[in-house]
């Protein structure tokens, strides 16, 4: 039984056969199965009010949703027509019917594509299974702007908060919305914002972003306020990919050595930011402060002035970096719950940002 409550007068139920109103013009007529019920919900089915809704599997071609096609969609009950029925371990075939005839379709295309004429569904289907991973680790670590990763997972434009380049998304478990809103601030971060309501409690959770990184990084943001929402729910198809960044990312650091890095206190490093930001003089000639490390303490060392911030990890020599790129570092962070230096041969990483060293050829 589902743990989700069905209204009295709903005209779905799991197993129906119904053709869909009410919808885009395009859409009105087409048959659908009812797969389970997901609740009363609003943004992802297009209601300013709460309406309640099921997820139901489109019978023959799939359904255009915001220029992707799909053949699982989420529709208002009152948008259902009672049309006939069937069991529910009928529905599974069907599903699984048209997962392989979608699959077979491909692959044909492929071997069109590619003239592989002599090569089998099975044969080709193996050479896909080895090349696949392959192609979306690839993809997963190629840096490209923030929007063009969220939209790919399915945010799209939404006029009602932050700007007019806006980007919006809903996802839902186990009756429960959660709503996604990413937007640009002045400084062109972005912000991404994960809200809901789980009954017992309600959800706020802020992620900063720069304005371009790994796709699989921004994928991965979305799964970790996915997951601080929901802890153990299925992850979303859209966000498998993010799973896919953080098991490399595992995988990396369970391989290698890894350079020289510390992750420091947040506040205490802001703090010490907002200190240096109008006190250019106490850096020496030429604006440099030097970075060392002692004692559990991430040293900032000035010309007349001396910090340090509680830090742990490791670090290899003293060095020197421009004041100005330091200081620039705080609008970036002002709000990061983590912050990381690593060093390299020529520079400093901070979250990922770049920190010049003295002397060093980039």
């Amino acid at each position: 039984m589902s743990a989700i409550p069905i209204p009295e007068n709903a005209a779905g139920r799991v197993g129906l056969v119904a053709s869909l109103n009410r919808v885009n013009e395009r859409d009105i007529g087409k048959l659908v199965v009812v797969k389970e019920p997901a609740g009363f919900v609003t943004s992802l089915v297009g209601s300013t009010k709460p309406v309640f809704a099921w997820l139901v599997q489109v019978l023959g071609k799939p359904i255009d949703v915001y220029g992707k096609e799909s053949r699982n969609i989420y529709v208002a009950d009152p948008c259902l027509v009672p049309f006939g029925e069937i069991p529910e371990d009928e529905i599974e075939k069907i599903s699984r019917a048209q997962v392989q005839e979608d699959i077979d379709a491909a692959l044909q295309e492929l071997k069109v594509l590619f003239k592989w004429d002599d090569v089998t569904n099975n044969e080709l289907e193996q050479l896909l299974n080895q090349t696949g991973e392959q192609f979306f680790l690839e993809r997963a670590l190629e840096v490209v702007p923030v929007s063009t990763a969220l939209r790919e997972i399915g945010f799209r434009s939404s006029f009602d908060q932050f700007s007019n380049d806006a980007l919006a998304w809903t996802g839902i478990h186990n009756g429960i919305e959660i709503r996604f809103m990413a937007g640009q601030d002045w400084s062109f971060q972005w912000k991404i914002v994960g809200t809901c309501n789980t009954g017992r409690q309600m959800v706020w959770d802020e992620r900063l972003l720069p304005g371009e990184m790994q796709r699989g990084k921004v994928v991965s943001t979305i799964l970790s306020v996915w997951r601080d929402a929901f802890r153990d729910a299925p992850i979303p198809d859209c966000l498998q990919l993010g799973e896919l960044f953080d098991k490399h990312q595992e995988d990396m650091r369970s391989l290698t050595i890894g350079v020289p890095s510390l992750s420091v206190e947040p506040r205490v490093f802001r703090a010490i930011l907002r200190w240096l930001r109008p006190k250019y003089d106490y850096a020496s000639p030429g604006g440099f402060v030097t970075l060392s490390y002692n004692d559990g303490l991430l040293r900032i060392d000035a010309e007349r002035a001396s910090f340090g911030c509680p830090a742990v990890g490791r670090w290899v020599d003293a060095c020197k970096v421009y004041v100005a790129d330091l200081i620039g570092l705080y609008e970036k962070f002002y709000r990061s719950e983590r912050i990381e230096l690593a060093q390299s041969a020529n520079h400093i990483l901070v979250n990922g940002q770049r920190l010049r060293i003295q002397g060093a050829n980039d």
